[in-house]
């Protein structure tokens, strides 16, 4: 039997497209590699960095780097797309096969774990809710997370793609506008950046923690 015998069709469709991004992604960087080595690490150092500080350690990361601004919003906004289109229909539908597979296993119930954590949050503000979260840029928030909520309270798949991938790419260009505009001041330039970005991000996990510890004690 077929991993996909049990996949929606629209599901099938996305996973085909996410296929499809990484094969051109891959051959791009690949050729990049050979041509180009320097950049091609800068590229793959700014891709690492989301798996650390989300969007926002990533275009830090790539400006950092020395990526331009609009260097990082393409290679960001692409790799955004293929990771939303390949993991979405891989947590939704195919969970339990991606569970036998220790590594991915253990991506996928992080991503389930975190969406479960704040799908309140994201019913709370309604209709706004999606797009906000998704244009958030800190770790497990963004289209992949968003998505994921959208399914677990129900939103067809072809409303949360088409609210997740426009949210996503804005969010992806406002960010890189925001940091790079910061990094015009001297002060703000390099390390004192990052640090700055990195407390940040650790006091909105701080906060979110205890929002969740308080909404669980009124339950």
């Amino acid at each position: 039997m077929s991993i996909f015998s049990a996949t929606p069709p629209s599901h099938r469709r996305i996973f085909l497209a996410g296929s499809v991004l990484l094969a051109v992604q891959a051959a791009a960087l690949l050729v990049l590699l050979a041509m180009a080595p320097a950049w091609a690490a800068r590229v793959c150092g700014t891709i690492a960095a989301t798996s650390v500080g989300g969007l926002a350690g990533a275009i830090v990361a790539g400006l950092e780097l020395g990526l331009t601004p609009w260097q990082v919003v393409g290679v960001l906004a692409a790799f955004s797309v293929m990771h939303l289109c390949l993991g979405f229909p891989i947590i939704t539908t195919l969970y339990h096969r991606a569970m036998e597979v220790k590594v991915l296993g253990r991506w996928v119930s992080a991503t389930r774990v975190a969406a479960e954590r704040q799908k309140d949050m994201v019913t709370r503000l309604g209709s706004f809710g999606l797009p906000v979260f998704v244009w958030l840029p800190f770790p497990w928030t963004g289209a992949l997370v968003g998505a994921v909520i959208g399914y677990m309270v129900g939103m067809r798949t072809r409303r949360i793609m088409l609210v997740a991938i426009p949210a996503m790419l804005l969010s992806v260009v406002m960010w890189v506008s925001a940091v790079s505009q910061m990094r015009v001041f001297g002060p703000f330039r390099g390390w004192p950046l990052l640090v700055a970005v990195l407390v940040l991000l650790g006091g909105f996990t701080a906060i979110r923690a205890v929002m969740g510890r308080r909404c669980n004690g009124g339950e």
